[in-house]
């Protein structure tokens, strides 16, 4: 349902590291680093300065989003990372008037953002619209950019079409959907003049948003539309994501938005675009000075940047210390409470470990066959309290066996999970869906008989997932080598 392929990504890099604590280490370094390279390569498309393309990717590197991900693996850290990179068709749409749009970059991107997190997509496709609609106005060849726009829907479907296929798929079988905020306004952020947190842009981001804001107001006559439009879409973002947006208002009226909950996920947009319209701000300011000027009030942006950056890693860093002590900071139920065992359980190879050490119910798309109002307690119950001892294994078709004994004839529930396209054998016998049923949060229930016992679930997704996927296969290679010969094809024509 989330991030299938970045998913499979991290699986290998597990794989590779052998172990949980490594795994984090690394993946939480190369988000930093993307989020980094991204933003700078966005602000070099634009045309700024070296020195102001590099505080821009510091300034990245020290937003909410991507610091939450290293502290609290919060998986939108990784979309945001990639963000900067699809804005830069965006631009595209605006800073030229011809061939605006290539249909690879804009629905790659969608594509790339899908293939990582749901939600940032939307967000991202909703920001496109600005950029799109003014493209399309200034565009001299209207009839091409149309064409180009319906081109990249169908790269983006055929490189992410197999995921939104099998959320078809899964979506005929009704849901258990994320749980509900209903104090949006909790999870929001606010402007203050304080240190930067998970729900506070701190000091330094509300002074540069709002400096940017008043610089451009005053001399609107004078920015360029480009501007204009990456001010208004991350000004729009910034009001939304924050406590000054009547959330709670307009939740009493629309309870179906607690399902957003945390509009704080806006910030993602709000904060690559107006990190990048203030580096375009501080361009027009030294351009319009002498070079003295020029250096001091760049090294002032740089110096900044860094402030920014060290007062929110702040915060990782004591989680980081208190990993040594006995105060482990760890989210869900621990199994075990002795912190060199936590440690050393999170270190080993033996990947199962961390899976005795803590456990954390999760109902989130689950079948909702009639879950209560409480469904992470019935998940509890149901899968890690059941009392059906049963030894899992992976059969040669990638399927789950569950093997178990009883003493006599009955009907039990088992600890997985079964949906509409879900195929279910019982001691060698395929059965169809009238044979068995399942529990209000969809867990699989069987009659058996006494003795040794084995059941194996599969799932068998439409034939459309299947072709989907295999175009995916082969698309995805071809996409890469296109934009690896694009970027060689740019670079030798930049050192002509």
């Amino acid at each position: 349902m989330y991030g299938a392929d970045f998913a499979y990504l991290h699986g290998m890099l597990l794989l590779i590291v052998k172990n949980w604590f490594k795994a984090e280490l690394i993946s939480s370094f190369l988000c930093v680093v993307v989020s980094g390279l991204s933003m700078y390569s966005l602000s070099r498309y634009c045309k700024l300065d070296k020195i102001i393309a590099v505080a821009n990717a510091i300034f990245l590197m020290g937003t909410t989003t991507i610091i939450f991900y290293i502290s609290s693996q919060g998986f939108p850290g990784w979309a945001t990372a990639f963000l900067p990179l699809a804005f830069i068709p965006a631009v595209r749409m605006i800073s030229i008037d011809e061939k605006q749009i290539n249909p690879i970059f804009l629905g790659g991107s969608v594509a790339l953002l899908i293939s990582i997190h749901t939600f940032t997509t939307l967000m991202y496709v909703i920001a496109l619209i600005p950029f799109w609609c003014i493209g399309f106005y200034k565009s001299k060849s209207k009839l091409l950019m149309f064409r180009d726009s319906i081109l990249s829907v169908l790269v983006a479907l055929i490189l992410a079409g197999n995921m939104f296929i099998g959320i078809l798929d899964v979506k005929t079988t009704s849901l258990i959907m994320p749980f509900k905020v209903y104090d949006l306004i909790g999870t929001s952020m606010v402007l203050s003049d304080k240190t930067m947190g998970r729900y506070d842009y701190g000091l330094i981001f509300s002074f540069i948003f709002l400096f940017q804001f008043a610089v451009n107001i005053m001399n609107w006559k004078k920015i360029s539309l480009l501007e204009k439009t990456i001010m208004f879409t991350g000004g729009l973002f910034l009001l939304i994501s924050t406590k000054y947006f009547p959330w709670n208002e307009f939740l009493s009226h629309f309870p179906s938005l607690g399902g957003l909950q945390f509009p704080q996920r806006f910030s993602a947009i709000a904060s690559v675009l107006l990190i990048l319209n203030s580096g375009l701000v501080i361009k027009r300011i030294i351009n319009q000075t002498s070079k003295e000027n020029a250096k001091i009030i760049m090294a002032v942006f740089l110096v900044l940047s860094l402030i920014n950056v060290s007062s929110g890693y702040s915060d990782m860093l004591s989680k980081a210390a208190s990993w040594k002590t006995d105060k482990l900071d760890l989210a869900g139920d621990r199994l075990e409470t002795q912190p060199e065992v936590i440690r050393s359980n999170f270190s080993s190879s033996d990947l199962t470990k961390a899976f005795n050490t803590i456990r954390k119910s999760t109902t989130d798309y689950l079948p909702n066959n009639g879950a209560t109002d409480a469904p992470y307690k019935e998940y509890t119950n149901q899968i890690y309290d059941n009392p059906i001892k049963v030894k899992k294994s992976i059969t040669e078709k990638n399927e789950l066996q569950l093997s178990w004994e009883v003493k006599k004839s009955e009907k039990v529930l088992l600890p997985v999970f079964v949906y509409e396209h879900s195929t279910v054998e019982l001691n060698g016998k395929k059965l169809n869906s009238k044979d068995y049923t399942s529990s209000n949060i969809g867990a699989l229930i069987v009659n058996v008989k006494p003795g040794k016992n084995s059941v194996i679930v599969g799932y068998q997704p439409s034939f459309l997932f299947k072709f989907l996927l295999v175009l995916k296969i082969i698309a995805v290679p071809l996409t890469i080598i296109y934009c690896l010969f694009y970027a060689y094809k740019f670079v030798s024509k930049k050192k002509h």
